[in-house]
């Protein structure tokens, strides 16, 4: 399997500045290794957002961005969506080797 990732930017910010907020659709963020399984099964994408607890963008992002209806309905659709923390010493497992989420992020 290949794993796409794909670090989300300033184009996502920008969408929701020309598109207005819609009603809230719910993305369906996974762990890491739940989304990794599903989008191997499902042969979708993977968009991992890369997070940590103080950064104001992120939060921004969360609170504009992901909970725009349009956008979170066509992450829904093509991607499977993960949430990565660059900070947490949680262990996870990808390809037979054994990371924190602060490794993988790196």
């Amino acid at each position: 399997m290949r794993l796409s990732v794909l670090f989300v930017g300033m184009w996502l910010v920008l969408l929701t500045i020309v598109s207005p907020a819609g009603e809230k659709e719910d993305l369906k963020w996974r762990t890491f290794n739940q989304g990794v399984n599903e989008a191997k099964k499902k042969q979708k994408k993977v968009l991992i957002d890369v997070y940590t607890d103080w950064c104001g963008w992120c939060k921004r992002m969360d609170v504009q961005t992901y909970a725009d209806k349009s956008v979170a309905s066509y992450l829904n659709e093509k991607y499977v969506v993960i949430k990565l923390n660059a900070e947490s010493n949680k262990k996870l497992s990808y390809k037979g080797n054994e990371y924190t989420e602060a490794e993988l992020s790196a």
